[in-house]
């Protein structure tokens, strides 16, 4: 479904972060339970992309089922990075993130061993920044060793450049550890080669029965996690078709409001 997927307590700031961290449009409102369903949103950096998914807050007992838990809970399993948000104003912020990973074992054991990065969110309000080194040693006692622990305002965006670096970075450690998995204990990992070859121009766009094909990579990886039929999806991936230079190639093939445009499987009429 995605590459990062939010998860945390009601009002813990999952809704302002994944419109601070992407083109998102959702709903953010200053009471639990805003958003009942989950929302995609796409991070662009330079000429790489990845897809977040914010799941509705997570309760205690999701595992079986309260709150639609186990609704929630299926789309965590088609993620592979988990962005934990905890308010930091909360007097009980380590219990907070037990509860959900609790819940997150509880429901799928391979859940448990899925990495996570968890950020301390608010702390722009004076009653954080008054506590926040005891927050951050609550915090690191609540989780696995070698977890990564930020500190956000999802409010004022600060700190969301680095958590950006962060996710991006924990992906590809991600794709790495995927591939030696892959490649099977008995292989050897193999040094790579670098060899000098001549530059060729990427394809990205081509023109196919009186339309256009997407051939972009990222592009098409950002498709297929994505429900192309919601219009705010729909507006989405065009921004960030515009971000990575598709919408560039395409007009520059002479794209047309009405043409048919193919991206994977899905067929989208450019407008």
């Amino acid at each position: 479904m995605a590459d990062v997927g939010i998860v945390g307590m009601p009002n813990a700031g999952k809704s302002s972060l994944l419109v601070g961290l992407s083109a998102a449009r959702a709903k953010v409102a200053a009471y639990p339970f805003t958003t009942l369903e989950p929302l995609l949103g796409v991070v662009s950096r330079r000429l790489d992309a990845l897809v977040l998914v914010e799941i509705p807050g997570l309760v205690e007992g999701a595992a079986e089922g309260r709150g639609l838990g186990h609704e929630f809970l299926r789309h965590v399993q088609r993620t592979r990075l988990l962005l934990h948000v905890v308010d930091g104003t909360e007097p009980d912020v380590g219990d907070r993130i037990a509860v959900i990973n609790a819940e997150l074992g509880a429901f799928d054991a391979a859940l448990a061993e899925r990495p996570q990065i968890v950020v301390i969110n608010k702390v722009d309000l004076p009653e954080l920044a008054d506590r926040l080194e005891a927050v951050r040693q609550e915090v690191g006692d609540a989780v696995e060793p070698g977890t990564r622990v930020l500190t956000v305002s999802a409010a004022t965006h600060e700190g969301l450049d680095d958590l950006r670096d962060a996710l991006f970075a924990g992906l590809a450690a991600v794709q790495r550890a995927e591939a030696l998995a892959a490649a099977g204990p008995d292989e050897p990992e193999e040094l790579p080669v670098l060899r000098p070859r001549p530059r060729r121009a990427r394809v990205v766009v081509a023109r196919e029965n009186g339309g256009f094909r997407i051939l972009h990579e990222r592009a098409l990886r950002v498709a297929r996690g994505s429900d192309l039929e919601r219009f705010e999806v729909q507006v989405q991936f065009h921004r960030f078709l515009e971000q990575v230079g598709v919408v560039r190639e395409l007009e520059n093939e002479g794209v047309k409001a009405g043409d048919t445009v193919w991206v994977g499987d899905r067929e989208l009429e450019w407008s």
